[in-house]
């Protein structure tokens, strides 16, 4: 998806919960007490997700889809990132528990293409995805669900901590569909930074001498592929989360998302792409 079909997503969802939050009719409403009820819904999905790095192309995937709850534990897949979770203590409208996390960022240097490579030169090690664990603390308001995460790298692959806050809640009386927009902001700390999109002084000088053997001028080279080093940021984005009703048992599930980088990572000389975009789509059926 190009930049401006990203904007326009971007502009769609700020629109849309602009609307939401000002609507008279839709102020009325207020959201009930959250009923809890054990469940397993399972089916096939498929899920598009861009990527930031230049020469990588984004990728898709083909997995299984679900949403379960079996007393205080709870999970879905059907987000931007899969999430399990336990809930420690839950009254009403508050929950605060431990969950865990796959992070969607990683670098494959395989995938870059031919006319990119060169922007890697000194860089050996793919960068992989993360596991990731901590906490989270929703809050059912009666204008919507604030949700609160924490987490930190458990795979010891960037050793850093990152995290997020965000307001959803869903349009009522819409019948067969379920269609909730929701705002965030997230927080990425330096370590994350750093290891994704940062360039190291070993990694600029084996660049250099890369370049060097390859017939480029190790300063001219350098001006294209600097050292870097990136501090922490805080992206904004919204997303769109979908349901049809076919029947009690089966439904058909849709997610949409863009994510605005801001700060340092966007001069970052790996990174092309200023906007995460994630798209999902498939169907579940509940046991």
């Amino acid at each position: 998806m190009d930049y401006n079909l990203h904007k326009i997503f971007s502009t769609f969802c700020l629109i849309l919960l602009f609307s939401l939050s000002t609507t008279s009719s839709y102020a009325r409403y207020q959201e009930p007490v959250p009923v809890y009820e054990d469940h397993l819904s399972i089916g096939p999905s498929v899920t598009f997700t861009s990527s930031t790095f230049d020469g990588q192309s984004g990728y898709n995937s083909i997995l299984p889809t679900f949403s379960f709850r079996w007393g205080r534990f709870f999970g879905y897949n059907n987000h931007d990132e899969p999430l399990v979770g336990f809930e420690l203590f839950q009254h009403k409208r508050i929950m605060f528990g431990i969950a865990a996390t796959s992070g969607r960022t990683f670098l494959d240097l395989d995938d870059i293409t031919a006319d990119r490579k060169f922007l890697y030169y000194g860089i050996t090690e793919d960068r992989e995805r993360a596991y990731e664990a901590g906490f989270m603390f929703r809050y059912f308001s009666r204008v919507g669900l604030v949700e609160i995460k924490a987490f930190r790298d458990a795979s010891n692959t960037y050793g850093g901590p990152r995290a997020s806050i965000s307001w959803s809640r869903p349009f009522p009386d819409t019948g067969n569909w379920t269609i909730t927009p929701r705002a965030f902001v997230k927080h990425y700390g330096a370590k994350f930074n750093n290891y994704y999109f940062g360039v190291s002084q070993a990694e600029s000088d084996a660049g250099q001498l890369e370049a060097q053997n390859r017939g480029l001028r190790p300063a001219d080279y350098y001006n294209t592929r600097p050292l870097y080093t990136n501090r922490t940021s805080g992206h904004i984005g919204c997303d769109l989360f979908v349901e049809y009703n076919f029947s009690d048992s089966l439904k058909a599930v849709g997610y949409l998302m863009v994510e605005k980088f801001s700060g340092q990572i966007e001069t970052s000389p790996l990174v092309e792409q200023k906007q995460v975009f994630v798209g999902n789509i498939g169907l579940e059926y509940k046991f």
